[in-house]
């Protein structure tokens, strides 16, 4: 599972086909969020 924090959708978009070219997968299951909700922690890198 991956967890995925772009800038917009078309930032989203350049992640997802680069994944879909590199690697073989049966199914991809995609949920978006259009809000950001605000963390008081910082993103795992």
């Amino acid at each position: 599972m991956l967890k995925v924090v772009a800038e917009n959708m078309t930032s989203y978009d350049r992640v997802y086909q680069r994944l879909i070219s590199k690697v073989e997968l049966d199914s991809v299951t995609s949920y978006f969020a259009m809000e950001a909700i605000e963390e008081q922690r910082p993103l795992p890198l």
